[in-house]
């Protein structure tokens, strides 16, 4: 029964109906690079999909169903935001080099 298992999560992998393994996402301090020159940092989702990164729109906000949900969001955002800044680049795609201001 396990080899069944595994071959159809491998199928419906490759069929973009269920995320690789290597899939996962966490909270990052991104910054853009603004109009007037100016770099504006925000704490976004990054997804990790097949090697490349993706990103929410809009920055994130602590929020859930009670306080305790809010508090735990809160620890997750600052234990990621210790993690290296990423830059929102050429196309709107991430990357780790800091624009020219």
């Amino acid at each position: 029964m396990d080899s069944v298992i595994y071959y159809v999560r491998k199928i419906l992998r490759t069929l973009k109906l269920l995320p690789s393994p290597d899939s996962y996402w966490n909270y990052r301090v991104v910054a853009e690079l603004l109009d007037n020159g100016t770099l504006w940092y925000s704490i976004r989702e990054v997804y990790y999909i097949d090697g490349e990164m993706t990103y929410t729109v809009s920055p994130e906000a602590a929020v859930g169903e009670s306080a305790a949900d809010i508090r735990r969001d809160l620890v997750w955002m600052l234990r990621d935001a210790k993690k290296p800044v990423l830059y929102i680049g050429e196309n709107e795609m991430l990357t780790k080099d800091k624009p020219n201001e």
